[in-house]
């Protein structure tokens, strides 16, 4: 009758001991890739946001300014046909609305669609497919 030892067994599993850990390592180092890819897909989309956001910033401030000196031009313009407080009240309530107006169309234009990591989710698709074609 022949041993474990002449048929090979204890070579074969530890063949398979081998196999499967670097199988573990593998997968700990393609998770690990994901998780990389993930964060830097995140950061860039945050500090692509970031700068929309201080030119949005930046751009309101210069505009306010414009709209503070064309506002004083047409008060005074108004206020010689009508009394001054007319006039500053007629000019403040139409800027007032179109202020309303360019602050709603700004909010609803910030979205938060190229946050997701696309790149990542498309790769994890892949390995899955990968991974079930293997099975």
């Amino acid at each position: 009758m022949a041993s474990a030892a002449s048929t090979g067994r204890p070579a074969v599993e530890e063949g398979l001991r081998s196999l499967l850990g670097d199988v573990v390592d593998h997968v700990r180092a393609l998770v690990r890739l994901e998780l990389a890819l993930a964060r830097d897909e995140v950061r860039r989309a945050l500090a692509s946001l970031r700068h929309g956001v201080m030119l949005l910033a930046a751009g309101i401030l210069v505009g306010a300014l414009g709209l503070l000196s064309l506002m004083a031009a047409l008060v005074a313009a108004l206020a010689t046909v009508w009394p001054v407080w007319l006039a500053a009240a007629t000019v403040g309530l139409a800027l007032a609305v179109t202020g309303g107006l360019l602050a709603r169309a700004a909010v609803s234009g910030l979205t938060l669609e190229e946050v997701r990591p696309s790149a990542t989710f498309e790769t994890l698709e892949e390995t899955k497919a990968w991974l079930k074609s293997r099975t």
